[in-house]
């Protein structure tokens, strides 16, 4: 046998455990990462689908919650440590292609993942609380231009689109709106009918509770009305849609045979009848893309999303000199804030007590950081008086707090201003020694 030959039978050899491997795909279950709190729109879609594909890939599909970072910390950590073999693969949101143009990130979000298929989009809309005053987008429109900062709203995060739909709306109406990011949906959910935030602008997580009656559906952001029959923004004058599509995609690197056993067996998935009603049930559209063609919308996305991003970021700065504004459940009942730490600009008294003493550990640009990271926990603690009886002061301490916040009270303009609580002995005692304890019960 000749050289030639010789080197074909090698490179037969070698191909054919990888051939084989293909051939056999999946032989173990397939992890499936939703980038979103469980609960949420994504998490309740993506769980029907892995649900039906297991008929068509003959293996399960597990679901595995890794919300975060706009949703990027899961598809972003399984492209740096998931091996390419098809067996983890993720939710790929619309911020891959827009956060490398708000900030350094350490993934590429076209050379570090396999796309693998594209399969819907949200509708996007704007809700209050059923006993909300604000009867119509018109009215809270109206609230923001009277009170510049102080509408707040909750997302899914900075830079998704319902927060970047808010900003647009923003700019085209001269209105500053307080933006308060969450991790998703579900939290985000929370807060708005917990009464931390005024409004809420997310996808159709909110259908239950507006067909229950809890909230009340104001606008939203596609080409034609939905089942609840809200206007759309077009309809308001507002030339802004917007559905934000999404795929699946892998680590780089994996095997064009396993993507493809992938990719077939996700769109019979995506044709199933019952994904089908699934998507009419949550408004969200049908939006298939092969392999290759959504490669090449993503590189295509990513460049036009620089000009999204251009258009907001200045909206975006400029909201958060509000950020540290009131929370309020109440229109007009304003949050306190602490006069004696000026750069930290936060109720004294708040649920997280590791806020105020590691806030002094920090630079002063870092206490401001801290300044505008929005809790919705804290909006009650700072609409409430806090107590200083000696059993609030003695918990307030097995909490945590040191002794020198033991007695001192935010709402009192009069307290001297302590050093810092980790400062020497005789700052510490002379401040207890300025400081009127209450009698004892």
């Amino acid at each position: 046998m000749g050289s030639i030959g010789r080197l074909a039978v090698a490179a037969v050899l070698l191909a054919a455990p990888l051939l084989v491997a293909a051939q056999a795909f999946p032989s173990k279950p397939i992890t499936l990462i939703c980038p979103w709190p469980a609960g949420g729109t994504t998490d309740a879609h993506l769980r029907k689908f892995a649900e039906i594909a297991q008929k068509y890939l003959g293996q399960p599909v597990v679901v595995d919650n890794k919300p975060g970072g706009g949703g990027m910390i899961g598809p972003s950590n399984m492209a740096k440590l998931a091996r390419p073999d098809g067996y983890t693969i993720s939710q790929l949101p619309i911020t891959a292609y827009r956060l490398p143009h708000q900030r350094q990130v350490d993934w590429d979000a076209i050379n570090d993942f396999t796309y693998l298929i594209g399969i819907t989009g949200y509708t996007f809309g704007v809700v209050v609380k059923a006993d909300s005053p604000f009867k119509s987008f018109g009215d809270l429109l109206d609230y923001a231009k009277a009170n510049p900062g102080k509408l707040s709203y909750g997302t899914p995060g900075t830079g998704t689109s319902p927060h970047l739909l808010m900003e647009e709306v923003g700019m085209k109406t001269g209105v500053q709106f307080l933006h308060v990011p969450f991790k998703g949906n579900a939290d985000s959910m929370q807060a708005l009918l917990g009464g931390h935030v005024l409004a809420q602008s997310d996808s159709t997580g909110w259908g239950r509770f507006v067909d229950a009656g809890t909230l009340r559906l104001l606008v939203t952001f596609g080409e034609k009305r939905t089942r609840w029959n809200a206007p759309t923004a077009k309809e308001l004058g507002f030339d802004i849609v917007s559905y934000s599509p999404y795929g699946l995609v892998g680590p780089k690197g994996m095997d064009a045979q396993v993507v493809k056993a992938l990719h077939d067996a996700f769109k019979k998935t995506l044709d199933d009848p019952e994904h089908l009603k699934l998507l009419q049930q949550l408004d969200q559209v049908y939006w298939y893309k092969s392999s290759r063609e959504y490669a090449q919308w993503a590189a295509q996305t990513l460049q036009a999303e620089r000009a999204t991003i251009e258009r907001t970021t200045a909206r975006t700065r400029a909201s958060a000199r509000f950020s540290s504004a009131a929370i309020s459940p109440a229109f007009s009942t304003p949050r306190p804030t602490c006069s004696r730490w000026p750069a930290c600009r936060r109720a004294c008294f708040s649920p997280r007590a590791s806020c105020p003493r590691s806030c002094w550990k920090r630079k002063k640009s870092a206490r401001r950081r801290c300044s505008t990271r929005a809790s919705a926990r804290c909006a009650t603690a700072a609409t409430t008086p806090p107590d200083t009886s000696r059993s609030a002061s003695r918990s307030r301490r097995s909490a945590g707090w040191p002794r020198a916040w033991a007695w001192t009270s935010s709402w009192s303009a009069t307290t001297r201003t302590p050093r810092s609580p980790h400062a020497g002995g005789r700052a510490r005692s002379a401040l207890r020694s300025s400081t009127t304890r209450p009698a004892a019960s």
